[in-house]
């Protein structure tokens, strides 16, 4: 049935809520707050109870769509869609998702969507037998991913309990292990500090966006001229076996370059690392994503508004440097943890790529 999502559904946004009368934490008698970008919070009131899905309205994120159950508060800037007709709210979360309602914002500074606007898309919507086997099955695979992203997530507590287990808390140093500067295990280099010349092939040029997913991305990166990237100083040039790591706004992410990777320059909001003979790599970039230096890190940046690591202070920052057998039995340790998550991310890849084909056969 053809129709538009006015005539098949109730579009209201919530009320405005206090940022006073939100807290972070649950606790029992407070109900979830839904903002433009899901939940804010909680709150003490509910003003829906029910299954819906959530269209946000304000904001750079401004038609993301998320899915309320049970008693919830909504604000003034999620629209709550309720069905008029017999619709499964599940397919109809998905089926708004797919719609990409982004896209019909208005406004520079502050986007936002118009409940008018809204009311007025045509959305075909299919038997309620359809529906529901549409919604069901994409849910299976949703499911999954999410059980996958978990077991990530537990190897990657696992590699941080490890590092704790061998090493002990950096701060107070229990093991009473050898304390150092960085700059006595690694030599510190940072990238161009002028902007190239961008071509259309070339070199791969890298900057803070091509490692912050911790692994190096040329899917997105500029390029520069064989010649000009022959011309780069040293701290430009990084090598396999170099960590790098983001020093402008995510701070401190490391990526440690893998084997048989194509020549890249880095742009000056990219450092590396250049382990010595005293440390492991697999050590370092564990010790630089332990919670004790991530803390010292944010209580030291410069900056305001752009965030930067400043390098002077990383060189002398203190470290602890284990006896090489131990850093050894550590990078063992997260060798066979990275094959095992190596394993799941294939699996995760190619759910990814089956909800995708899902969606499309559904909602294309």
């Amino acid at each position: 049935m053809m129709t538009t999502l006015g005539k098949a559904c109730d579009l209201k946004a919530g009320k405005f809520v206090s940022a006073k009368d939100i807290q972070d934490i649950f606790c029992d008698g407070f109900y979830p707050c839904y903002g433009g970008n899901g939940i804010r919070g909680y709150v003490n009131n509910y003003s829906h109870d029910g299954c819906y899905p959530l269209i946000g309205r304000q904001g750079a994120l401004c038609g993301n769509v998320n899915y309320a159950s049970g008693k919830f508060r909504a604000t003034e800037h999620a629209v709550v869609v309720k069905p008029l007709i017999e619709i499964d709210t599940r397919w109809l979360y998905y089926k708004l998702i797919s719609m990409n309602l982004g896209q019909y914002a208005t406004g520079a500074a502050q986007p936002g969507l118009a409940v008018s606007t809204l009311e007025q898309l045509p959305i075909n919507i299919p038997t309620l037998e359809a529906q529901k086997i549409s919604a069901q099955t994409i849910d299976i695979v949703n499911n999954l991913i999410s059980l996958r992203k978990q077991q990530l997530a537990k190897l990657d507590d696992l590699v941080k309990a490890r590092f704790i287990e061998l090493f002990g808390d950096q701060k107070t140093n229990p093991y009473n292990l050898e304390v150092g500067k960085l700059s006595d295990v690694a030599d510190i280099y940072l990238g161009l500090t002028h902007t190239p010349t961008y071509v259309e092939h070339g070199k791969p040029f890298l900057s803070v966006r091509d490692i912050s997913s911790g692994v190096v991305d040329f899917s997105n990166c500029h390029y520069i001229t064989e010649e000009e990237f022959d011309s780069l100083p040293k701290g430009a040039r990084p090598q396999a076996g170099d960590m790098l790591f983001c020093r402008v706004g995510t701070i401190g992410k490391p990526v440690i370059i893998p084997e048989n990777i194509p020549e890249f320059g880095t742009f000056v909001s990219v450092g590396y690392l250049r382990k010595k003979a005293n440390v492991n790599n697999y050590y370092l970039k564990a010790w630089m994503e332990n919670e004790y230096f991530m803390r010292q890190v944010y209580d030291n940046v410069a900056g305001a508004s752009q965030i930067n690591l400043n390098t002077g202070w990383l060189k002398n920052f203190r470290i602890l440097v284990p006896p090489m057998e131990l850093q050894n039995q550590f990078a063992a340790f997260v060798e066979q943890t990275d094959k095992s998550k190596s394993a799941i991310q294939q699996s995760l890849d190619k759910l990814e790529t089956l909800k995708g084909a899902l969606m499309q056969k559904y909602f294309g």
